[in-house]
């Protein structure tokens, strides 16, 4: 549960710098914010590499909330803890929102479709019948 706590925490650190680094000022063309990016690389890159991190580790939680939801309606055994840890994505992505609507949405467009994508429930049926 810790663990989940420390990504969750992780996670949102780095989704507020990306929606620091990356300001999308309303009415501003495309090719303004990416004459910015042009402009000043080394803040881009370390933005991206904040991105990156922050949704791999959104994705790792969308995934385990999923698995441990899916566990949960099949009538599994599962630490209910570790669910509500898993979630607390969800205050994060809200939190973020605040701060960034269009940052916040591509970033977690990102993180359900990857996390979605390394599910894997037909691994974990046939671990189940072994």
């Amino acid at each position: 549960m810790l663990s989940k706590l420390i990504i969750s925490g992780v996670a949102f650190l780095f989704g507020y710098v990306v929606t620091k680094w990356i300001p999308i000022p309303q009415g501003v063309d495309a090719s303004d914010v990416l004459i910015g990016f042009i402009l000043s690389p080394v803040k881009f890159f370390a933005a991206m590499v904040c991105f990156f991190i922050s949704f791999f580790l959104h994705s790792i939680l969308i995934k385990r909330s999923i698995e441990l939801t899916y566990g949960l309606f099949k009538g599994e055994i599962i630490d209910k803890v570790e669910l509500v840890a898993s979630c607390f994505f969800f205050v994060s992505f809200f939190i973020l929102f605040q701060l960034g609507f269009w940052q916040t949405m591509v970033l977690l467009v990102f993180s359900t479709i990857y996390g979605i994508i390394s599910l894997d429930f037909r691994h974990k049926n046939l671990s189940e019948t072994n």
